[in-house]
């Protein structure tokens, strides 16, 4: 199992969440965008995703440039 994590800023890390999906065997593929990283163009490579939290709301496009993209990629995971 291949899962997409989307860390949102440093002091958010995966914590007991990392740590089941080690356990469960879970290829993780963490991405940082807000370090400029690229978001995968779709869900596909992808079984599961998961997006941490942060100081950030969710219509903070100006400081996370990168949450429409994000948006359509959290849409796209769900088919």
């Amino acid at each position: 199992m291949r899962v997409l994590v989307v860390q949102n800023f440093d002091n958010e890390g995966l914590g007991q969440i990392g740590a089941a999906l080690v356990e469960a065997g879970a290829d993780i593929d963490l991405r940082k965008p807000y370090r400029g990283e690229a978001l995968p163009a779709d869900s596909a490579e992808h079984d599961a995703m998961v997006v941490l939290g942060g100081a950030q709301n969710a219509l903070d496009d100006e400081l996370c440039p990168y949450f429409p993209g994000l948006l359509d990629l959290t849409r796209d995971s769900r088919k």
